[in-house]
């Protein structure tokens, strides 16, 4: 379905609603019921206490308006000229909302907000003794976009907002380098050579102009698929059967975007589009279901931020269903799935923490979520941590006592109030019991991205972080300076567990 069809259907739908009305409701009833309609049709309903006053008013409800339909605010001469078109083509062609309702929504959101949002953070008594940090200073630009360790060749890819691809080998020694017309956001390697996902441009936009690229041995490059709206994220997989490898990628966008299957025949690539909302993050796939045919779970993290999983029926066709849901303002940014509880179910591991767009204020519903499953692919809140601006947390047995920890890192953690909680570790003690420890070497950067592999061979995973140092974006001078005066856009964590009384 395009976007201007989705939008259709969306006016249709809020138009029979309202002939439900009931006129002995109270007007606060009726701004609530109103809101409810219109803002939590498309998307998780966002409630007012989410936001501050000043958000809502002067960022958030703009862009809702904006969504539903009406050009006339600031946020159209917020997009490049180059994006408009897109991004008008996705809008409905006329407002969703009346004058009146949109009144209505508008006092709903202001008459509820609070004044400001509390944020308090858990204190962390225990410092974590068990990786050695290796800083790789001044190798290059700390903007890191992408890190990948290919386990066979045991080297690690980094790729880098000023469109390099370096490679180390052991011990962090560059092997090799090459440069790429855009940034790189991910990457895997084949009997081909390396397969790279390049986004166009990396900030914001509705660009078609993302690529899936080849990296031959040799260097060369090579386009297999191109007209991307920048891609974040893509995994290759058979998923018909025909032992011919197909692509899954996740066009993030902006305003728009999607989710789409590239189907290899006859050395020509067929596109099948599972979803065409914006924000596809990341897929896992993997045979969910248990029927012999790899399915597709997907996180999407713009707007409806959703997880969902697609089945696959064969032939390229789907159902769909979605397992969480959560507000627009929730800034959802990555998952994994891992068994944390041992029963043999894969559960799901969520952070959430983007703090890049409309709402740019630190915010206590941010943090690292596990979803328990129970068995049947159904999801339940089972444990949470506040964590301001967590941005990506990875499950593994950094311990080798046989259950499931997590390294997590924040792009938008609170400077102000708690800067030292850019990278936390969390050693599961059983049952959903963690005990969270912090670093000081976590303030030496603005981790973006991570990497866990047992980089040294010695039998134990380490970790890999990735800078990528934003000016701005809740960091003020002080902290900007001093990044730079470190320089260190990887930091290598060495596992020390052989080391360990």
């Amino acid at each position: 379905m395009s976007p201007r069809s989705l939008a259709k259907r969306c006016t249709l739908a809020f138009a029979g609603a309202l002939i439900l009305y009931s006129a002995c409701e109270t007007p606060e009833h009726k701004e609530e019921r109103i809101a409810r309609m219109y803002c939590g049709y498309c998307h998780a309903f966002p409630h007012p206490e989410l936001l501050d006053r000043s958000t809502w008013e002067k960022s958030v409800l703009p862009l809702m308006a904006f969504h539903m339909g009406s050009t006339d605010t600031d946020i159209v001469g917020t997009i490049n000229p180059a994006d408009l078109d897109y991004v008008l083509a996705s809008l409905p062609a006329r407002p969703m909302a009346s004058a009146e309702d949109w009144e209505l929504i508008t006092d709903y959101y202001l008459s509820r907000a609070p004044d400001s949002l509390a944020v308090e953070h858990p204190p962390i008594t225990d410092t974590l003794t068990s990786f050695r940090p290796h800083p790789l200073r001044n190798s290059f630009e700390p903007y890191v976009t992408l890190l990948h360790y290919d386990t066979g060749r045991k080297e690690l890819y980094a790729g880098t907002r000023l469109m390099k691809l370096f490679t180390f080998g052991a011990s962090l020694r560059p092997v090799d380098s090459v440069r790429l017309e855009s940034p790189p956001s991910w990457m895997t390697r084949t009997n081909e050579g390396l397969s790279v996902t390049a986004m166009g441009i990396m900030d914001p936009n509705d660009r078609p102009e993302g690529q899936v690229l080849r990296i031959t041995d040799d260097t060369k490059i090579l386009t297999v698929i191109d007209s991307i709206k920048r891609p974040v994220f893509f995994e290759q997989c058979d998923l018909n059967g025909d032992r011919l490898d197909d692509y899954v990628v996740c066009a993030f966008g902006n305003y728009t975007g999607n989710l789409s299957v590239y189907e290899s025949k006859d050395g020509a690539w067929i596109e099948h589009t599972l979803a065409t909302t914006p924000g596809a993050r990341k897929t896992i796939t993997r045979d969910f279901d248990h029927d012999g045919r790899p399915d597709i779970m997907a996180l999407f993290a713009q707007g409806d931020e959703r997880i969902v999983l697609y089945r696959n029926n064969g032939d390229f066709t789907f159902d769909d269903r979605t397992l969480l849901r959560f507000s627009p303002v929730d800034g959802t940014s990555y998952f994994e799935v891992a068994d944390m509880n041992g029963d043999g179910h894969p559960d799901i591991l969520v952070t959430n923490g983007d703090n890049a767009d409309y709402s740019m204020i630190v915010k206590p519903y941010h943090g690292v979520t596990i979803y328990e499953n129970d068995g049947e692919n159904n999801f339940f809140r089972k444990w949470s941590y506040p964590m301001a601006g967590a941005s990506m947390a990875m499950a593994r047995d950094f311990d080798n006592d046989g259950d499931a920890d997590i390294a997590a890192i924040s792009f938008f953690p609170d400077f102000e109030k708690a800067p030292d909680r850019g990278f936390l570790y969390f050693e599961n003690t059983g049952d959903y019991h963690f005990i969270t420890r912090k670093a000081s070497y976590s303030t030496l950067a603005r981790w973006l991205v991570m990497e866990v592999a047992d980089y040294d061979a010695d039998g134990d995973l380490d970790i890999v972080l990735g800078a990528n140092n934003f000016r701005g974006l809740g960091a003020g001078p002080e902290q900007y300076n001093e990044w730079m005066r470190h320089k260190t856009p990887v930091l290598f964590l060495e596992n020390r567990l052989d080391s360990q009384p």
